[in-house]
């Protein structure tokens, strides 16, 4: 049996866990968080963390207008052709 503990270079997530900081490409970081879910390089001193919800909510909004346009514009052509 195992009794012994293995450090694989990630710190233990005490009370806060982790950071919440994600990279440009994703990458995690992982240093312990403080009570506001950043470590103390990203948090309030550190790099600013951009909320991208609403520029996902603008395109799905922006993509919802152009398919309904579309469907629009044909029933209005198809009701054009059965009224001629």
């Amino acid at each position: 049996m195992l009794s012994q503990s293995v450090n694989i270079g990630i710190p233990s997530p005490k009370p806060y866990g982790l950071c919440l900081f994600l990279g440009p490409g994703g990458e995690r970081c992982f240093n312990p968080a403080r009570e506001d879910g950043f470590c103390s390089e990203h948090g309030e001193s550190g790099e600013v963390v951009i909320d991208a919800s609403w520029f996902r909510r603008g395109a799905a909004l922006i993509l919802l207008v152009v398919f309904l346009w579309v469907v629009f514009a044909g029933f209005l052509r198809e009701l054009a052709d059965w009224l001629r």
